[in-house]
């Protein structure tokens, strides 16, 4: 994480949110990793909408995948899960 970069190339952190990409055009959206805590509701949203926005200007749309750490889950932080469902994340 310290590098800015993984193997499949680079990352950004927004507040407390890793936004990396992954194999296969893929992006990953990280919660709690690197011992981060869970976003505000209003930072998830706005970080989720724009990704969301800004892929419709792509020729061919990545899929957005997100990552809860476990972590994150049992230590009780709030993470706003039924607004992932109703966007479509499964």
């Amino acid at each position: 994480l310290s590098a800015g970069k993984t193997a499949n190339g680079s990352m950004a952190r927004i507040g407390s949110l890793i936004l990396q990409n992954g194999t296969f055009g893929s992006l990953w959206l990280r919660i709690g990793s690197a011992k981060q805590p869970a976003p505000s509701n209003y930072l998830l949203r706005q970080v989720v909408e724009g990704v969301l926005d800004l892929q419709g200007s792509f020729p061919q749309k990545r899929p957005l995948y997100v990552a809860i750490s476990v972590r994150c889950l049992q230590n009780g932080e709030a993470v706003d899960v039924d607004w992932l469902t109703s966007a479509g994340f499964k």
